[in-house]
């Protein structure tokens, strides 16, 4: 459709989009956040839902795909208080779990494509029904820290739902804030070997990480400043 790949375009579509969708989402408790999220807010946690548009300018369309995230607050301060690389705006934005609509349905991404206003309302409805089924059922039992604990600690990488350095700052955390002081000082000596092995970049620096978290929890650092 002409005029779609103009920026201003673009731009009204995008905004039409979240409109619709925060609309379908209102009676759920979603409230507009930013031009792309939707937040909810749950004891001890925060529910996000993104918008994420896909550009194809040379198509001349706009697509949508949704992604879920929630946050533990506590989990999130612990992660990110040892690190001086991030800003606090950035501290302030990461999530605990996180994954695309479609994946967690097994299907991939799934995409919603949009060209005009009426498109964009069209979408959202179509949207709204798997967000409703089953992504906001994610987003609900995941606000709950022994749900996080169960997904982290799985040995299939897919069910994390958290890249691998995430994991490995965030699953000994879960552990203390779920009770669990052993399995925690246990979880970041196995997190550390984990991610030496692995030759991942945070292996340089996560010995650092448990000493702070570790202090901050009242726990016994295990790795002793280990290089």
């Amino acid at each position: 459709m002409p005029g779609v790949t103009d920026k201003a375009t673009l731009k009204e579509m995008k905004r039409r989009a979240q409109e619709e969708l925060a609309r379908r989402l209102e009676p759920h408790g979603f409230a507009g956040r930013g031009a792309q999220l939707l937040a909810r807010a749950a004891p001890g946690a925060s529910q996000f839902v993104h918008l994420m548009f896909v550009e194809d300018r040379a198509g001349g369309s706009l697509s949508l795909a949704l992604n879920l995230a929630v946050r533990h607050e506590r989990v999130e301060q612990l992660a990110n208080g040892w690190r001086e690389d991030l800003s606090e705006r950035e501290k302030k934005q990461t999530a605990t779990l996180g994954v695309e609509l479609g994946r967690l349905l097994g299907r991939g991404q799934m995409r919603w494509e949009m060209d005009s206003a009426e498109a964009c309302a069209r979408a959202a409805e179509s949207a709204i029904a798997p967000l409703r089924e089953h992504g906001l059922p994610y987003l609900e039992s995941h606000s709950d820290i022994a749900r996080v604990k169960e997904r982290l600690s799985s040995d299939d990488p897919r069910e994390w739902h958290q890249l691998a350095g995430g994991r490995a700052l965030r699953l000994p955390l879960v552990y203390a804030l779920a009770g669990e002081p052993r399995a925690a000082e246990e979880e970041f000596v196995r997190q550390y070997d984990f991610l030496k092995s692995s030759d991942d970049f945070l292996a340089r620096d996560y010995p650092a990480f448990a000493a702070w978290a570790c202090r901050e929890l009242g726990l016994a650092d295990r790795l002793g400043g280990r290089p």
